[in-house]
């Protein structure tokens, strides 16, 4: 008997972003198997996809008194067994990440929860605001609420375990379950030679890309490293791609016709973007870890990555031979490993291999839907890096 499987969430494609893709994926995963699943989201001005077995409802309001009320109600009289599986986030959820109120309702459910923790709670550090002080406690305090009640906890980064009390890091009650690429994991190359094509790159030009949101922490890594490498090899292009690259390109407009922005772009169009590069540079200031969804992309496709390691990274992605690693504060070192990928094609064949190899043994999609249909077991936590 299959079971029904309520995902409850902050954000639902067509609504842009990253845990919007994520629970787009695991409730067609789960619908592939068999599974009836319902999705409820916030309401909003996108028109919602249509995937065979899954059902979206739409929520007014986000997650207060009335529509957890509702909410309720609904989910009292379900007339079958099932299953709720929460894709937290605290900022999700409204109530400026503090909706205290869906914590409790949470934690007073009839059917089993299970907690998907893409974020745990606001940081708490020294010289920290009132104000922040104030919000780490509260989402600090939903968080290990909502962990107590759960039947079962995911974490998308060992990290995440040790913010949660510690009665719920035990191995029956805690489990790592990694991001999977939210894009398309196969490209021929005419579509990526095509890109290349409308773009008006050569197909022999050394190409660097990177895909993300341009937020201020990661351009502060990224723009000194572009400008390093497009000014000592002139041959060398670039691809920015993903939401509000339009604007971060306009730092380059000293690289006439080497700098090209996508801006936004559906996963197919996207995958075949980041196909078109030979090398991808996603430098993160807290590390590359398993919850950059980003960095999934390149991996599942077989790229080339050029990464940082920080507070975050596991201890397997310095082992793993799946990406070349510098530090964050250091472009110059990580303009060499660029400058390193694009002469050594030894180099880059192993990196390729072994992308794809890292990315089927601990990040596939199908993995993920295995796991929670208790099919295989989750992978063990690993070390942090050292």
């Amino acid at each position: 008997m299959s079971l029904t499987w309520h995902l409850i969430t902050g954000e639902y494609p067509d609504q842009p972003g990253g845990v919007s893709d994520y629970t787009r994926s695991i409730a067609r995963g789960l619908a592939n198997r068999g599974e009836d699943v319902h999705v409820w989201a916030p309401n909003c001005r996108y028109a919602t996809p249509l995937d065979d077995g899954v059902t979206v409802h739409r929520l007014p309001g986000r997650f207060g008194f009335r529509t957890l009320h509702k909410l309720a109600a609904t989910l009292n009289t379900w007339p079958r067994p099932s299953r709720l599986l929460v894709q937290y986030v605290p900022h999700a959820f409204g109530w400026k990440a503090m909706n205290i109120g869906f914590a409790r309702w949470l934690s007073r459910r009839r059917q089993p929860v299970w907690i998907m923790f893409h974020e745990v709670a606001f940081p708490w550090r020294r010289g920290q605001s009132l104000k922040h002080q104030f919000l780490g406690f509260v989402t600090s305090w939903m968080a290990r609420s909502i962990a107590r009640s759960a039947e079962r906890n995911f974490v998308s980064i060992p990290t995440w375990r040790d913010m949660l009390p510690r009665e719920c890091q035990g191995s029956d009650r805690t489990y790592w379950l990694p991001i999977p690429s939210n894009v398309s994991t196969n490209v021929n190359e005419q579509g990526a030679l095509s890109r290349r094509a409308a773009l008006s790159i050569d197909p022999v030009s050394p190409v660097v890309g990177h895909f993300g949101t341009y937020g201020t922490l990661i351009t502060q890594i990224l723009k000194p490293s572009l400008h390093g490498i497009l000014n000592r090899n002139p041959s060398v292009q670039c691809i920015l791609m993903g939401r509000n690259s339009d604007r971060f390109a306009q730092e380059f407009a000293g690289y006439a016709n080497r700098v090209h922005a996508t801006g936004e772009l559906p996963p197919d169009l996207l995958a075949q973007h980041i196909s078109a590069c030979d090398v991808i540079l996603q430098p993160y200031p807290d590390g590359i870890s398993c919850r950059r969804g980003s960095v999934m992309a390149s991996l599942a496709l077989g790229k080339s990555v050029v990464s940082t390691l920080g507070d975050l990274s596991e201890s397997f992605w310095s082992t793993s031979g799946a990406v070349a690693l510098g530090p964050a504060d250091k472009p110059d070192e990580l303009i060499s490993l660029i400058e390193k990928v694009f002469t050594d094609k030894s180099q880059r064949v192993h990196l390729e291999t072994r992308a794809r190899q890292l990315y089927s043994e601990k990040f596939a999609i199908e993995r993920t839907i295995n796991v929670l249909c208790g099919i295989e077991p989750a992978l063990p936590f690993p070390d942090a890096a050292k």
